[in-house]
């Protein structure tokens, strides 16, 4: 199977059509469409996405079969919105686990940043309401 089966094979698990789907992506329903007919490139950020309203992990959608060429485009590190393109094979198993192991540490860094940036804001919040605290108690005195 491809990425483009697998996710079209999930979607209709969850009866959900592409208007449903590309609603949720806001996207239109000829793009999303173009997503499971393959004839777009799947960027790494609407892979995430389409994973997450299906309730399933990055991987689970690049578990590829026997046959079909992938292209995936992830984000450059270089910060100026540059792509780089991965082309899995699906003949070529091993090319494949590791483009898929790739993914899946790309996808924790990205956890990883959401993470301290919650403990950030919390640390201000906390930091606020001792400023409050501490207003409050001049107030008294």
């Amino acid at each position: 199977m491809t990425i483009q089966d697998n996710i079209r094979h999930i979607r209709e698990s969850y009866n959900l059509t592409q208007e449903n789907m590309a609603e949720l992506l806001n996207m239109t329903a000829s793009g999303y469409a173009k997503i499971e007919r393959g004839a777009t490139q799947l960027k790494f950020e609407k892979l995430e996405k389409i994973a997450q309203i299906l309730n399933v992990d990055v991987v689970e959608l690049l578990e590829l079969g026997d046959s079909g060429d992938v292209v995936i485009q992830l984000p450059n590190n270089s910060g100026d919105n540059a792509t780089a393109n991965y082309y899995l094979n699906a003949n070529e198993k091993l090319v494949s686990e590791i483009e898929k192991l790739n993914l899946k540490i790309e996808h924790q860094a990205q956890l990883l940043v959401s993470k301290d940036e919650l403990i950030l804001e919390k640390d201000k919040q906390i930091q606020a309401l001792k400023d409050v605290i501490d207003l409050l108690k001049q107030g008294k005195n």
